[in-house]
């Protein structure tokens, strides 16, 4: 059974993110991003396998809606992450990525967060893992619409997918990070979203409204939580929201309208954003088909 209609991403997002891959039709974007020009014979790609769901818990808002669609709130995450793009990401990121091996998706029952093992080649989704970002979004906002949570928790699950493929890139073309990787890859998925997906600005600021969010569930931070290989998630909003607001005048205004930055950050905003998308299409460049073929 399919989750309730308002749940369902909408097209409109749906179709961007599948035409995304870090690249489109032209050679280069408004913003001088590399873009390839034709999709060379895959020889590698993203497979993406899903483990059935199983029975949990109450899983609280999510565990409502699934309960009243008739699912176990696994089944309920599975059609979300379906619903959400991650079929229409691992494709569209094979067909314009040059992968020198074969990555894999696995979407499974088990607990956990979400990771990339180098030694299989592997990014590990969960599903319990996608229902607490429901409820960590709808809890943020209890008075939201359906539509919107929908619109949010797709958001914010395919932010997290292209931030773990971005691990896997690290690893399968050997590129050079400095600092946390952690950050870097958070980069990653923020320059995705605001330089390849259009109106993708607005779908990161929800993934920085999540980390925001997930810091308020996990808590005051904790000797754990400052050795961990992640910065704090509070940081993680703040970094990710500072590189959407530089992103364009227009997310500037949007972002300082909501007040959601110290007053002295936003001035340093479109420099954060400008060097965080020079490195990554300077790093990414060279796996692109386009420039293989």
């Amino acid at each position: 059974m399919r989750p309730p209609r308002g749940l369902v991403a909408p097209a409109a997002l749906l179709i961007a993110l599948t035409l995304a891959g870090c690249g489109s039709s032209k050679d280069t974007d408004a913003k001088g991003s590399p873009e390839p020009t034709k999709t060379a014979e895959v020889k590698h790609v993203i497979h993406v396998t899903y483990d059935d769901p199983v029975d949990t818990q109450d899983a609280g808002y999510v565990g409502q809606v699934a309960a009243a669609s008739g699912v176990s709130p696994q089944a309920f995450a599975e059609e979300i992450l379906k619903d959400g793009a991650i079929d229409d990401i691992a494709a569209g990121f094979s067909d314009n990525f040059a992968l020198p091996t074969d990555l894999t998706i696995h979407v499974t029952s088990a607990e956990g967060s979400p990771n990339y093992d180098p030694s299989t080649k592997t990014v590990t989704i969960y599903y319990d893992f996608a229902n607490l970002t429901g409820n960590i979004i709808k809890a943020g906002n209890p008075k939201m619409s359906d539509a919107d949570l929908g619109t949010q928790w797709a958001a914010v699950n395919d932010f997290v997918l292209v931030h773990e493929l971005g691990h896997a890139f690290v690893d399968v073309f050997e590129i050079p990070i400095t600092g946390r990787e952690e950050d870097a890859v958070d980069g990653l998925a923020t320059y995705f979203f605001t330089d390849q997906v259009p109106h993708g600005a607005s779908y990161a600021f929800d993934a920085a409204s999540f980390f925001h969010g997930l810091q308020d569930y996990q808590g005051a931070p904790d000797l754990t939580q400052f050795a961990n290989e992640h910065s704090l998630s509070v940081q993680r909003a703040f970094d990710i929201a500072c590189k959407v607001a530089g992103s364009s005048e227009e997310t500037m205004q949007q972002i300082a309208a909501l007040g959601v930055l110290p007053e002295d950050r936003p001035a340093r905003c479109p420099g954060e954003y400008e060097q965080n998308a020079k490195a990554w299409s300077t790093l990414l460049k060279p796996h692109l088909r386009s420039t293989q073929d």
